[in-house]
C-alpha cells in the first residue's frame, strides 16, 4: 500500500508560493492574502529553513522538484502560459 506523500508546506505557505510564484511583490501578497508584511517575512523564512534553501529561486525550485507547485501554478491567467 502506497502511503501519501507528507505535506511539506501547510495550505496558507503554499498560497504564499503561489502568488510569489506569480511573480506577485511582498506588498501585493499581503494584499491578496490579508496578511501582515512581518507575518509574511516570518512564514517565508520558515519555508526556506524547511527547504533548506537561502532564497526565493531556491525556494520557487525545490518547490517545483517536490511537486508543491506546478508550472501551471506558475502562470498568470492572462500571462505566460507554460509551453508556450
Amino acid at each position: 500500500m502506497n502511503r501519501p506523500k507528507e505535506k511539506i508546506f501547510t495550505d496558507n505557505q503554499i498560497e504564499i508560493l503561489k502568488e510569489i510564484a506569480k511573480s506577485k511583490g511582498r506588498k501585493q501578497i499581503c494584499k491578496a492574502l490579508t496578511k501582515n508584511i512581518n507575518t509574511l517575512d516570518a512564514t517565508i523564512q520558515k519555508m526556506y529553513e524547511r527547504a533548506g534553501v537561502k532564497n526565493m529561486v531556491g525556494l520557487l525550485i525545490f518547490a517545483l522538484k517536490n511537486e508543491v507547485l506546478t508550472l501551471a501554478d506558475c502562470s498568470e491567467k492572462d500571462g505566460f502560459r507554460a509551453g508556450q
